[in-house]
């Protein structure tokens, strides 16, 4: 795709196949290079999070719900409970389970990173989801710490690095709602009734950006899903139209670590761009979702992620890096410009999905269809993947 190309060379993205001391990334190179993108983006966006707790386990808050979506599905609730730097400490939590798993095999299951606590919402369709064959997670973000500056309270006061000035490298919002992410993670690796090779985690806008980062840091994780996260998420960066890292840092300081603003109107001073965020998924499952009429998040910015990325994953299954110019789709389309609205994609190899739906910023039936049949043709079709 000769435009893509040349968008791409014109905005001099740092280059995901150097070596920071020079050398070329071969396929067997590619976890000690994944470790350098790794510190990239902790030390320049995100912060850096805390080690993982090794005490992380699930207390029941409330009795089982046996008769939720016409009695299909069982809803557990729980807080999850771990060790901090400063005491005990838990979030609340909730897992739906089919009890009629499609094949009759263990389901896999998708976590929810929500706005808001009700299930089933207008962000989690809970019986379309079970019905699909999936268990079904869900966190409410702000029961792990508020979306504003203060780190007062929830898991922010539990760490220390946020308290007046924060340090430089100091985890934002973002990277904390990632991190309880990995810690429902933990209590689902627990269980011998879900298939724990198969858990996915996703979100929509900013907990978009949160379902990549929680991917990116914990391999445990088969699959990413990111709908409409836009700047600082999916899109690429450098020349993006809407939001950029200017806006961003100032309206949400918070979410990132404070070097983050530094880059404000010097995105072509960054040393990474969103590309390395989402390489760090490879090889596992990607999903980046985006909506036409969302210019602020600039679906073709997320496109032009999803199509470098999926030079990773060509590098790690076939041993070569495909040229700019040799992107190719496992669904027989073809790309000689960007994607309109109601077109959907899955690159060479099979690894990496994206869609672009008609319509605004909003986590629509039609984005969790697109994710969930992509999702299925893996988790359900494929013996491995």
């Amino acid at each position: 795709m000769q435009l893509l190309k040349n968008e791409i060379e014109r905005r001099r993205l740092p280059d995901l196949f150097t070596m920071e001391n020079g050398q070329p990334v071969t396929k067997e190179l590619w976890d000690a290079r994944r470790a350098e993108l790794r510190e990239i983006i902790c030390r320049e966006e995100y912060g850096y999070m805390p080690e993982a707790p090794v005490d992380v386990h699930a207390v029941e808050t409330q009795k089982p719900d046996d008769n939720m979506c016409a009695g299909k599905v069982r809803g557990e609730y729980f807080n999850v409970t771990f060790t901090t730097p400063r005491g005990e400490w838990s979030f609340p939590a909730c897992l739906f389970l089919p009890k009629h798993p499609r094949g009759g095999k263990k389901p896999p299951v998708v976590i929810h990173l929500n706005f808001r606590p009700l299930v089933p919402d207008k962000y989690f369709p809970l019986e379309e989801i079970t019905d699909a064959g999936y268990a079904a997670a869900q966190i409410y973000y702000e029961d792990v710490t508020s979306d504003n500056g203060d780190f007062t309270n929830g898991i922010a006061a539990m760490y220390p690095g946020n308290e007046g000035d924060r340090e430089p490298h100091a985890w934002g919002k973002l990277a904390m709602w990632a991190f309880a992410a990995s810690r429902l993670l933990d209590v689902l690796m627990t269980r011998d009734d879900i298939d724990t090779s198969k858990i996915a985690v996703a979100g929509h806008s900013r907990l978009g950006k949160t379902a990549l980062l929680a991917a990116a840091m914990d391999e445990r994780f088969a699959a990413g899903c990111s709908n409409d996260s836009g700047c600082s998420g999916a899109a690429i960066t450098r020349d993006k139209t809407g939001e950029r890292v200017q806006v961003i840092t100032k309206v949400f300081p918070y979410w990132f670590c404070p070097t983050y603003k530094n880059y404000a109107e010097r995105e072509y001073d960054m040393p990474f761009d969103q590309h390395y965020l989402t390489a760090l998924i490879a090889p596992r499952l990607l999903c980046i979702g985006s909506a036409w009429e969302d210019t602020w998040a600039d679906p073709a910015c997320e496109f032009m992620t999803a199509a470098i990325t999926n030079r990773v994953y060509r590098l790690l299954e076939t041993g070569k890096i495909p040229a700019l110019d040799e992107i190719d789709f496992d669904n027989g389309l073809t790309a000689e410009r960007y994607p309109a609205a109601g077109e959907s994609f899955i690159f060479e190899g099979g690894k990496v999905h994206y869609h672009v739906r008609p319509g605004t910023h909003f986590y629509s039936r039609e984005d969790w269809n697109q994710y969930l049949t992509f999702l299925s043709g893996h988790f359900f079709r494929h013996k491995s993947w």
